[in-house]
């Protein structure tokens, strides 16, 4: 069923249960909306994760947050 999914992540998520949300999801694209501080995206390599399974499952990702930091990160990937 293609479509769009809106996953709100809270702060203190695991970044394997969001993954695997991500891969359940019969959506062709994904919403993340991030707080300020997510402790799953604290780091590059949770964004190169969630880039690897984008591709892998041609899915599109789209990341909303108030955090410039982060914007700046998921931009790169």
């Amino acid at each position: 069923m293609p479509g769009t999914k809106i996953i709100n992540v809270l702060r203190d998520d695991r970044l394997d249960d969001i993954l695997e949300i991500f891969r359940n999801t019969p959506a062709d694209e994904v919403i993340f909306v991030l707080p300020k501080r997510a402790m799953a995206f604290s780091e590059d390599a949770s964004f190169a994760a969630l880039a690897d399974e984008s591709r892998e499952l041609s899915k599109g990702v789209l990341i909303l947050s108030e955090n410039q930091e982060i914007n700046k990160i998921a931009a790169s990937y």
